[in-house]
């Protein structure tokens, strides 16, 4: 197989070093035999893949084996044909496993080649029922997969999908070290309810009713409903007939599906809707609550989802993987004797509060019943860089209910003394909107020889939490080459004319999220082995490990590895020789 020409201005340097070391090389009269042999890169690979699982409420939600459980996945492949990403294989995943409540991990044997890969969880029947077709394209294939359930979400898994774009596989890709990390999303929105001690003395709640539900839903949402940062700013219209399909007769919760007096035992699943309007209020999608007042026969209280912005009041959708959380804080009096007229009249006599918020980037959540604190992330490790831009990796994402909003309490060390961790600061340190607002948090260069770290803690009203800052002693853009058995950098194996010895080196680089790219120069025969590298091949992931085996020869011969990372502002390259020598 011919090695095909490099055309890059980082190969044609790399071409230009190789030249000058193979001439000091002849100078030792050690003869260099070139060939145009390339590594065959076209067989089947195991990789292995990390789901990283919304964030779990911990209150009456399903358990851990339901809600956060994967019971299978898929994976929809999608290549390129002629600029148009089409469907081209659908694989099963195996060996699933549970590493914590937020992450699991599985296998796939995936064939060579470069692909879209959309992975879906819980969702068989969808996938075999959506009549989908090989060489579909990827927007028809996605639009494909509804879920039709016209009753209560009583299964034991909730269906999830997550993406995974560009992903190059070919029989180098090792996943072993580091599995590819696919954040998923669930289909579903949660509805919660809790009579607070306030009401509780009065009012009695007997049954909970859930009026104008979509029985269809769009597993995979529009672009055009999902923002950047994988939230979903408004509802996916389901592409099946109908759209979203109310359906006008209520889902009935009570004593059997663990209602009790002071709530839900259970919390309520049901796929996404649009916002109601004050003028077709028999038409929103809505509550309607039972209950009985101070012992008097059960009336009936509507609660729209609704809130308030710029002093008016607001229909909001029901938006999947958002949590909403109605508490009932005082009812003053009966309310409709019918939940029909209660479906068709505002609402009477009860006084609650709504909250709600995303479960993608809040996933540490605290409350007090009635107000609501929300981080993105409890720990933040960052490279010894210094950080004084936005990233993804150092940014925090903080919302909170409290109508005061939220603040930084204080920026400190282990010792939790105020102003003890200079090194670290914040763009924004307090705010009242309610809103979730990005925080971005500053470094100055870790020039010390151990990690630090600082700890940010936030208050709203009564609500604390506390993130943890951690900055490593390595920078966050480099690549290393080192031998597996010392862990020390190499840049020349010796192997003698003898068959069968074997070198082992790992490369490791970030951000693991960018591609290494690796020339080739003299392949040769001599040190194809069971792993030697093909000319412009590239490794995904962050870590690669290499077994090489020498073949044997009474010739001389050398191969030069350059390992290249590039964001197209830095360049870091590591070169490594594979000597065979008498």
């Amino acid at each position: 197989m011919k090695m095909k020409p490099v055309h890059t201005p980082i190969a044609r340097i790399f071409l230009l070093l190789c030249v000058a070391c193979l001439s000091f090389m002849a100078c030792t009269s050690e003869e260099q035999i070139f060939t145009d042999e390339v590594y065959e890169k076209s067989h089947d690979a195991k990789v292995s893949f990390s789901l990283m699982l919304p964030f779990r409420m911990q209150t009456r939600a399903l358990s851990e084996q339901d809600e956060n459980a994967i019971q299978q996945v898929r994976l929809l492949m999608f290549k390129n044909t002629s600029g148009i990403m089409t469907y081209c294989m659908g694989v099963n995943g195996s060996n699933i496993h549970s590493n914590s409540l937020s992450q699991k991990t599985f296998d796939a044997i995936l064939p060579a080649g470069e692909y879209d890969i959309v992975v879906l969880a819980n969702a068989q029947d969808i996938a075999d029922g959506s009549n989908i077709s090989l060489g579909d394209t990827k927007e028809n294939v996605l639009k494909a997969l509804v879920k039709k359930n016209a009753g209560k979400w009583n299964e034991n898994s909730i269906p999830m999908w997550g993406r995974i774009d560009n992903l190059t596989i070919h029989s180098e890709t090792d996943f072993n070290n580091n599995s590819y990390s696919v954040e998923m999303t669930r289909m579903l929105a949660k509805i919660d309810i809790e009579t607070l001690a306030s009401a509780s003395a009065d009012f009695s709640l007997t049954d909970i009713r859930l009026y104008n539900y979509s029985s269809q839903g769009a597993l995979v949402p529009d672009p055009a409903t999902w923002s950047s940062d994988n939230m979903a700013v408004s509802p996916t219209q389901p592409s099946a007939p109908g759209g979203y399909a109310a359906v006008s007769s209520p889902l009935i919760f009570d004593a059997s599906d663990g209602v009790t007096t002071n709530g839900c035992k259970q919390i309520i699943y049901t796929c996404e809707a649009p916002a109601g309007s004050a003028e077709n209020l028999s038409a929103n999608t809505c509550i309607v609550i039972g209950g009985s007042y101070r012992g008097e026969a059960t009336s009936y209280y509507k609660v729209d989802f609704a809130g308030e912005e710029n002093n008016r009041r607001v229909f909001l959708p029901l938006l999947r993987n958002n949590y909403y959380l109605i508490n009932i804080i005082r009812v003053s009096g009966n309310g409709y004797p019918t939940p029909e007229i209660a479906l068709q009249s505002p609402s009477v006599n009860i006084n609650t509060s709504f909250l709600y918020w995303t479960e993608q980037n809040m996933n540490n959540v605290v409350f007090d019943g009635k107000y609501m604190l929300g981080v993105s992330t409890g720990r933040l490790t960052l490279p010894s860089d210094a950080h004084t831009t936005t990233g993804s990796d150092n940014t925090l994402n903080i919302r909170s209910t409290m109508p005061a909003g939220w603040e930084i309490e204080k920026i400190t060390d282990a010792s939790g003394m105020a102003g003890t961790a200079p090194w670290l600061t914040l763009n924004l340190l307090a705010d009242a909107s309610g809103a979730a607002k990005a925080v971005t948090v500053f470094t100055e260069k870790n020039t010390s020889m151990s990690n630090r770290t600082a700890y940010i803690y936030i208050r709203s009203g009564n609500l604390r939490y506390c993130v943890e800052v951690t900055q490593e002693t390595v920078p966050g853009f480099y690549i290393e080459v080192t031998d597996l058995s010392t862990g020390q950098p190499v840049d020349l194996y010796d192997f003698t004319y003898q068959a069968g010895q074997v070198k082992e080196f790992r490369v490791v680089w970030k951000p693991a999220t960018i591609k290494v790219t690796v020339y080739v120069t003299n392949p040769g025969t001599a040190f194809a082995g069971t792993g030697a590298p093909g000319n412009n091949s590239q490794l995904t992931g962050g870590s690669k490990t290499y077994t090489i085996t020498g073949n044997g020869s009474t010739i001389n011969r050398l191969t030069k590895l350059d390992f290249a990372l590039t964001d197209g502002t830095r360049t870091e390259v590591k070169t490594l020789f594979l000597r065979q020598k008498q």
